[in-house]
This record gives structure tokens, sequence and C-alpha cells, in this order.
């Protein structure tokens, strides 16, 4: 996919984008779109950080893409299954040889109905050891399969899933099965100091002595060292198109299948219908790893089908199979403090624009 930038998607995002760099909603951002077709079309906008003289962010921006690594993890978890390496109603406790989840289920932990609550962020003064100790003691707390809730613990454990069926560790698992497949050459935990000066910086933090640039803004991934199941990925927005597009194509990349297609369908589905919604991460319904009608943040002419995830620095990942689109915005929204204005109604209005941009003369395909 060769990157391009076209006067009609940029007339529409550019002064959205403007517009929220004005009110401090972040510094500088990009916008990828693509359909069904092969083209990538990309709008930027804005600096790495607010100072006048910070590099303008371009098209090889990489950000630290935080909770949409979770949608990384889940991608390797079906390409294993579908090579036999694990199942999805697997318990995790016989993956992980550890009792205190034996009546959880790999579903169940990537829809978020494990009942798993630990509060990771908790445990970021801790030693690393005494981090994974207390992930391996916290059960669930609820019945698994019955509620929903937003769980990053269940995700590191999933990390962990992984590096046992796979033999390998979850960095090495995620690039086989996903990242190089995928050409996602610039996707990566603990990027190489030679890439500081492309990357947006996050939040300032006096814990790690300043700015945050080049390591994990989630703070349990950077006590646990950077690799997580949960985040911790840095990306760029072609990158992460090529992702997005992976789904949008129901698991076929090039012509070939890396991921059954019963195993996506099954993925973009409610699995627990019956699940109540609880006040987790925000009141929502989850797939396998995606949010289902995220309406506050994928505004209204998304169609019934769009599914799509956030991450807490900034990043969004939209899939709608019915306008056969997938969108993504990068931006660091967390600098240089995470208390700056909202982002939902800006990631709403460049979601819509961008569909509409796509179907043509506003009407809905």
């Amino acid at each position: 996919m060769q990157p391009s930038v076209l006067d009609g998607l940029a007339a529409r995002l550019r002064p959205l984008l403007v517009a929220a760099e004005r009110r401090r909603i972040f510094p500088g951002a990009v916008v990828a779109v693509s359909g069904r077709a092969e083209r990538t079309n990309i709008v930027t906008a804005g600096r790495l950080t607010y100072a006048p003289d910070s590099p303008a962010v371009g098209l090889h921006t990489i950000y630290d893409i935080a909770s949409i690594t979770k949608i990384v993890t889940l991608t390797a978890t079906l390409v294993l299954a579908g090579v036999g390496r694990l199942c999805l109603d697997d318990r995790l406790g016989d993956l992980l040889d550890c009792a205190t989840f034996r009546n959880v289920t790999v579903r169940q932990v990537l829809a978020h109905t494990a009942g798993l609550r630990l509060s990771l962020s908790g445990l970021k003064d801790r030693p690393r050891p005494e981090i994974e100790a207390a992930i391996l003691a916290a059960g669930p707390v609820t019945k698994p399969g019955t509620q929903f809730y937003y769980s990053s613990q269940g995700y590191y454990l999933l990390g962990k899933a992984l590096e046992a069926v796979s033999g390998q560790r979850l960095a090495d698992c995620l690039r086989t099965t996903v990242l190089t497949p995928l050409g996602m050459g610039t996707t990566t935990f603990n990027p190489p100091a030679a890439w500081r000066k492309r990357i947006a910086p996050t939040e300032d933090d006096p814990r790690q002595g300043g700015v945050v640039c080049g390591v994990p803004h989630d703070e349990s991934t950077f006590a646990l060292g950077g690799v997580a199941g949960h985040a911790g990925l840095f990306s760029t927005a072609a990158d992460l198109l090529r992702l997005g597009r992976l789904w949008l194509h129901e698991g076929t990349v090039g012509g070939k299948t890396l991921i059954r297609r019963d195993l996506i369908r099954a993925s973009i589905e409610d699995n627990f219908p019956a699940a109540i919604g609880t006040t987790g991460f925000r009141l929502q319904r989850f797939a396998l790893g995606w949010g289902l009608d995220d309406r506050s943040y994928i505004g209204s002419f998304a169609s019934p089908r769009a599914y799509s995830l956030l991450g807490f620095t900034g990043p969004a990942l939209t899939v709608d199979p019915e306008a056969g689109a997938v969108i993504v915005i990068l931006n660091n929204r967390v600098h240089p403090t995470r208390d700056g204005p909202s982002r939902a109604r800006c990631h709403a209005a460049l979601t819509t624009a961008a569909l509409q941009w796509l179907c043509g003369a506003g009407h809905h395909p």
C-alpha cells in the first residue's frame, strides 16, 4: 500500500484536527482511512508537542498505541486457534497451569467477561515479581460470562498463555503470528533509541523523570519491562491500517488466509448476549476484544456492524464492514497531561467525516 493524501479527505479532516489542536485536545494527529481497495489515504496535522519548534506530525510518526495492543494479542490468539494450538473455550487455568483461573475460558477473557477486576495500575510501584504474583493470585470476583468489565489483567494473562502455547516470548509470538505476515514493520515493543525522534511523547510524569517518550505510558506495562498482552506496542497509522484491513477482509491478506473466517466472524459478535454491562472502563459491550456500538467515539454515521477499540494515550481503530472501511486515529492526547479536554466528540466527528468521504456524497451504502 502506498500512502497518499487526497484533497477531499484532507478538506474534511484537517479543520477538525486544527480545532482539536487549538482546544488542546492533542498537539497533533494522524488519521488514516482505507476502503476495500488497496490505496491508503492519510491526513496529518499539528506537531509532536505544543512547542512551536516541535517537529511536525508526519506519515511516519510513531505513537504509543496503548490498549490497541489488545487487538494484536487477539489477532495472534486467533491465528494460533486456527492452527490448533489452542481453542477459544480452553480454560485459561489449564493453559497457564494455574488453578486460580480454572473456571475462566479464553473466550471470556477476550470478551472482558471473565470477572477479572484487578487494577494493574495500582501495582505500578511494586517490583516486577510482586506484580506478576499479584496478577496470578487475583481470580474472578464475579461469575465468568455474566458481566462485562474491561480488564487489562485478562489480556496480560492471555499474553502469558500465548507464550505457553507458542513456546516463544510474547514479543516474538506477536511478531511471527501477526506483525511479519501483515508487513507491520514499525510496530514493536520497546522501540529502539534511533526511532526516538519519530515518536510522539506522552505524559509529563515525575515518576519517570519528565516527559515519557519511547517507553510505555501504561504504568503496569512499564513496570513489567515494556512487554505485555494488554499494552506497550508502538506503531504507525499505515501499520494499523494493515491490521484493520485483515479484519475487514475477514482474515485474509494478499489473497492468503491468516485467520479462519469463522473465527473472525465470532470475534465481531456479542458472544455473551445475556451478560450485563458494568462500569469498568465505560458502560460498554464487547465482542471478542472489540467494542460494540461505541457511538460516543465513532459517531452516528457508522453502521450497526461497526466495531472499534480505543487506547488510553489517544489512538482508535475502527472497522465498518458495511461501509467497507478502516479508520485509524493516532494522537497523543495525554501530552502533557491526561487531564485535558475529552477527545470523544473529536473522534466521533473525525470518524463520521472519514466515512462520509469514503461513502461519497454523504450517503450510507
